[in-house]
């Protein structure tokens, strides 16, 4: 008795079979996220403005640089 192998028909089938991802999984652990972040961003407003300045201030520091 031969053993059948399916071949897959196209690149997604085998990006399927090496790589399975469920993209519901994916959109609702993503909304979650994000529903997380307004959530703290509305709890801590000023902070996150504060955080934000300083981020991007120390981005822009790094990126001035001169080599």
């Amino acid at each position: 008795m031969a053993h059948e192998t399916e071949i897959p028909n196209g690149a997604g089938e085998m990006v399927e079979r090496i790589l399975p991802i469920d993209l519901d999984d994916v959109r609702e652990r993503l909304d979650q996220a994000n529903r997380r972040v307004v959530a703290f961003v509305r709890a801590h407003p000023a902070g996150c403005v504060i955080g934000a300045l300083a981020f991007g201030f120390a981005v822009g520091r790094l990126a001035s640089r001169r080599w």
